[in-house]
């Protein structure tokens, strides 16, 4: 009889499992607009140069990490954002980034993984060179992993993804907008 609750209680488990596999299911849940877009790149030296599309940009922090080249923004040949000033054109970034705290703290609770690496920004002004206003996070498919793991692996990789956004989005790249902001700080 233990064996069969034991059982049962793994049965339930990878149930839930399965269900939050769901990718629209997941950005609904966390109160998301999914983006199943990709930007094309357009061929520069010595930089991650991209087409904005639908007012999209990557959200890809300048220190990943590994040495790698500057993300770059462009539409009709004019350089509108770059990470290079740690997307500080964004008016509105400490909320973002609060935003962001609060999703992954969300998925925590929800058993969904995600890669802070594929999310993106949609630019909400008026999008022209030097772009300085607001924007809203967005998420890609790619960014939720869930449908990327089996039940073994998952604790795993969701200890790796939260440390790649504490570490990486802020620690390395967004510290500043943490420590001038109260409400960063606190969670």
């Amino acid at each position: 009889m233990k064996k069969i609750l034991e059982l049962l209680k793994k049965t339930k488990t990878c149930q839930e499992y399965e269900e939050n596999n769901n990718i629209n299911t997941i950005a609904n849940s966390l109160g998301l607009k999914l983006c199943y877009h990709n930007l094309e790149k357009i061929k520069k030296e010595y930089t991650n140069a991209f087409e904005i599309s639908n007012n999209l940009v990557y959200f890809y922090p300048l220190n990943d990490g590994y040495p790698t080249c500057s993300f770059e923004f462009y539409q009709n040949g004019k350089l509108i954002i770059d990470n290079d000033k740690e997307y500080s054109q964004i008016s509105n970034l400490d909320d973002i980034i609060l935003q962001m705290v609060r999703i992954f703290n969300q998925s925590l609770d929800k058993g969904i993984v995600l890669d802070p690496y594929y999310f993106m920004l949609e630019l909400t002004d008026k999008v022209r060179k030097n772009y300085n206003g607001s924007a809203n996070l967005i998420i890609t498919e790619k960014a939720i992993r869930n449908q990327k793991l089996n039940y073994e692996n998952f604790d795993e990789a969701q200890k790796h993804f939260i440390n790649h956004f504490l570490d990486h989005f802020i620690g390395w790249n967004f510290g500043l907008s943490v420590n001038r902001n109260e409400t960063l700080k606190k969670n």
